[in-house]
């Protein structure tokens, strides 16, 4: 996988965004499956917000958050507000710089409509936000999702080539699979989707 500790990004900062470091991550949209679960409410958004404030992610950074709950962008930036109110270490006083990279866009895991809508939404905010079209897509879902949310992924024309520009990422929460069984068909059916270089376990 390519280091991407020395690479040179350009950043475009906004006003009240904290200083980004040289060394941050290049340009990027962090797609979250499951949004408004657990996970991202405790962990994901408050460890964002923490890389935020500490200058490690880009200038031009954003979130997409997925989920079946019938809510907007200010809707979903108040609840991981509160969250990251919460549960992350650095308390959000400067909650509006991040919160402008936070989007949201309702949709079911399971309906080949909802990755055609989250496609359109995803293209406005890479758009808005500079991001050079680089996609990590974070399954913060129940495991029984993962094979159909990589099928739809794929169907809909979400994922780039291999090692690419733009590239994309996928992170596969635990547990994966439920026996060595089901582990060895999700690792087969993930090989399908995606190149090592592509996949976190």
């Amino acid at each position: 996988m390519k280091d991407f500790s020395k690479t040179q990004i350009r950043t475009r900062i906004l006003p009240g965004q904290p200083q980004v470091k040289e060394d941050s991550a290049p340009p990027c949209t962090v797609i979250i499956f499951g949004a408004l679960g657990d996970l991202a409410r405790r962990k994901l958004i408050p460890a964002l917000y923490n890389l935020h404030q500490e200058g490690d992610l880009p200038g031009n950074f954003s979130v997409l958050g997925f989920n079946r709950d019938k809510t907007d962008d200010d809707g979903f930036r108040d609840k991981q507000k509160k969250s990251t109110n919460l549960y992350s270490h650095k308390k959000p006083e400067e909650w509006d710089s991040f919160a402008k990279n936070l989007h949201y866009i309702p949709g079911d895991f399971t309906e080949s409509d909802s990755y055609l809508k989250l496609r359109r939404k995803l293209e406005e905010v890479e758009s808005t936000h500079c991001t050079d079209g680089n996609r990590i897509f974070y399954l913060a879902t129940p495991a029984r999702f993962f094979p159909l949310i990589l099928e739809q992924l794929q169907s809909a024309e979400l994922l780039h080539e291999p090692d690419g520009k733009p590239w994309s990422r996928v992170i596969i929460e635990k547990p994966f699979g439920s026996d060595l069984a089901s582990a060895k068909e999700l690792n087969t059916l993930v090989g399908k989707r995606l190149s090592e270089s592509q996949t976190y376990r």
